[in-house]
């Protein structure tokens, strides 16, 4: 999931960030691809912005979070907007992609859908 903590102003994504901890439980509970969130750092106010926002989430994710500090990754994926979901194949193939919020249960079924095995 490619993001920014810019987008706790218009979105509950710090919520969001927090629930994605289920969903990286489901993931690991099945063997499939784990979660991993990307700040878009190039759209950052400040540089401290995710450290910030992370701070304040009350627990801490179980997930991997990266910073991407030049946005390439986002334009190799053609990543359009934030949150941005973003689904491959181990050899980086793109199987599904999503703008915006997704309930927790949609986003387990895309994934269950591509998942070797399900």
């Amino acid at each position: 999931m490619f993001f920014a903590s810019w987008l706790t102003q218009t979105t509950p994504l710090a919520q969001e960030l927090s629930a994605l901890n289920s969903c990286a439980a489901v993931a690991r509970a099945h063997g499939w691809p784990a979660l991993s969130a990307v700040d878009e750092a190039p759209t950052e106010p400040r540089p401290t912005s995710l450290a910030t926002m992370l701070r304040h989430l009350g627990a801490p994710l179980t997930y991997l979070v990266a910073v991407e500090a030049t946005g390439r990754l986002a334009d190799g994926y053609g990543v359009q907007g934030l949150p941005w979901f973003l689904l491959t194949s181990q050899s980086g193939r793109v199987l599904w992609h999503h703008s915006g919020l997704l309930p927790l249960a949609q986003l387990e079924a895309r994934v269950a859908r591509y998942a070797p095995g399900a």
